[in-house]
């Protein structure tokens, strides 16, 4: 029996190294070395292997149990997709090349007459008829997807890396994480839900368009809400005990780790337009992570979390450059500032009677500053985001930061939820 690494060396030359591995990959592998195939999916090619072979591993295991278990075709967020009947998902990015050879596969047609050609090895029999210990892991694949409207955002003004990240790293993580969490957040709807994929992908998106190595001491998060849509991505400071985790899981995240949990990232309403150039000083809501995006420039950064409401994006370059922030949990930050910002003297209005709701983004962060509001927990990471962002970058939020479309039926919803 081949090893391991014979199996990683067998199979190297179909990986790509500049994107995450495909059905299409897969298929090219099979019509030049079936046996490859049978190979990868039954024995594996370990968990040192590079994280290009592990992710192929995973298509080619789910590809067995497609085969034993059957399947059926469907679609979400612009990504048709084939779906076992008792679990287990492949992307279908080349659509019908895909779906042709997988129903092919499955049915015998051309494929007959390669399989019969010569002896079947146990490898190939046991692909197609035999259980394997890792059938209920891919039987349990979650189905993840991104929401049009931050599917959208992506696409008009994200800074490149991140878009790149996205189709890339952020894919190869959720196939085969190192570490997934359940629970984000300390209080609201994604307290005891919500998912996070932490891991070290094969390399680290640049804003031309190529990429590097991954950067030393960061590890790569993808966080989902409980219903499958991812809403961020970012490198992260990692632990010194294990590279592949967040050095600040215990306080990050609510929940234990849960065992082998892996997912399928469709991103069909991504892939298929390019991106619009970086938009700078632009900020835009996401629904589904109840949270607000900014970026001052797009050097590409990493991700430090300040606490429960602001995560500061700083350069990888410059550890101590501040080029962005998440501010999160947005419907509490707007209930707090509601409660306190009524008063025509205080020089502060919201109105939540329209819709969309329009709102200054300065205005969360600096407003109840400048206005002497009461310091309430909710309140100071506005107050810490300025000292990090610096003079310069708050005067560009101030003068060039478009307003902040929120829907009211957005926050009624997060209300509802909370």
């Amino acid at each position: 029996m081949a090893t391991s690494q014979e199996i990683a060396d067998r199979i190297v030359w179909v990986i790509p190294n500049d994107k995450a591995v495909t059905l299409a990959d897969l298929r090219r592998l099979f019509d030049a070395d079936q046996d490859a195939v049978f190979l990868l999916a039954v024995h594996g090619v370990g968990e040192a292997a590079p994280m290009g072979a592990k992710g192929l591993e995973w298509l080619a295991r789910t590809l067995s149990v497609l085969m034993r278990d059957g399947f059926s075709i469907d679609s979400k967020a612009g990504t048709h997709y084939a779906v076992g009947n008792r679990g287990g998902l492949l992307a279908l990015d080349a659509g019908a090349d895909d779906s042709r050879f997988i129903q092919e596969l499955y049915s015998g047609g051309p494929y007959t007459s390669k399989l019969q050609s010569h002896l079947r090895s146990n490898d190939c029999l046991n692909f197609f008829l035999e259980a394997q210990p890792w059938d209920d892991v891919v039987r349990s694949t979650k189905v993840l997807r991104i929401a049009h409207d931050d599917a959208e955002e992506v696409l008009e003004g994200h800074p490149r890396y991140q878009h790149d990240a996205l189709l890339d790293c952020a894919r190869e993580i959720v196939r085969r994480p190192a570490a997934v969490y359940k629970g984000l957040r300390h209080e609201g709807p994604m307290c005891s839900e919500g998912w996070a994929f932490c891991g070290i992908p094969s390399r680290l998106r640049m804003n031309d368009g190529t990429f590097g190595d991954p950067p030393p001491g960061h590890t790569f998060v993808v966080f989902a809400d409980p219903e499958g849509f991812v809403f961020d991505w970012d490198w992260v400071p990692s632990s010194n005990d294990n590279p592949a985790i967040p050095r600040d899981a215990d306080e990050r995240f609510t929940g234990p780790l849960v065992p082998h949990i892996h997912g399928e990232l469709l991103l069909g309403n991504v892939t298929h337009r390019a991106p619009s150039p970086f938009r700078p000083c632009r900020a835009w809501f996401s629904t589904r992570g109840d949270c607000v995006f900014w970026y001052l420039n797009d050097t590409e950064s990493y991700a430090a979390r300040e606490d429960e409401y602001l995560t500061v994006f700083y350069s990888l370059v410059d550890k101590k450059k501040a080029v962005g922030f998440k501010l999160k949990m947005v419907s509490k930050l707007f209930d707090t500032v509601e409660k306190w910002a009524k008063e025509p003297h205080e020089g502060i209005r919201v109105d939540f009677n329209t819709d969309p709701v329009r709102v200054e983004l300065v205005f969360l962060m600096k407003a109840w500053v400048m206005a002497n509001l009461p310091r309430s927990k909710e309140l100071f990471p506005g107050m810490r985001l300025i000292a990090r962002l610096g003079d310069d970058a708050v005067r560009e939020l101030q003068n060039n930061s478009p307003m902040l479309v929120i829907p009211q039926s957005a926050l009624q919803e997060l209300h509802e939820a909370a």
